[in-house]
């Protein structure tokens, strides 16, 4: 098989365009979820369905602004908030530790 190699401009297009898709696609699954059920810790294996998405969000900027795109954390504070090694999935949500704005909360607006 012959590797095709891409121009770093046309990689983060792609990229550019898988992530908004997978991000779309977020949205229409949680967009008819309330808020009440959006921050419910339906399950003490799993965390509630927004802490999931402000983690791969942070994930996100984590690795794809701060590693690959060389910019300053947008929010440094909430690192350790997300660190899967400092916060194991068993810990329930109410435990972990929270500053103002984040955490298991539906507070604050998406942008995308």
């Amino acid at each position: 098989m012959t590797e095709v190699q891409l121009d770093p401009e046309t990689l983060r297009a792609i990229i550019a365009r898988e992530l908004i898709g997978a991000r779309q696609r977020t949205y229409l699954l949680t967009d008819s979820v309330d808020e009440a059920d959006l921050v419910r810790q339906h399950s003490p294996l799993m965390s509630p369905l927004v802490w999931d998405l402000a983690h791969i969000a942070n994930q996100e900027e984590l690795w794809l602004l701060r590693e690959v795109g060389g910019r300053e954390p947008m929010h440094p504070e909430i690192d350790p908030l997300y660190d899967a090694f400092e916060h194991p999935r068993s810990e329930p949500c109410s435990t972990a530790p929270r500053s103002a704005g984040h955490g298991c909360s539906a507070t604050g607006s998406r942008s995308g």
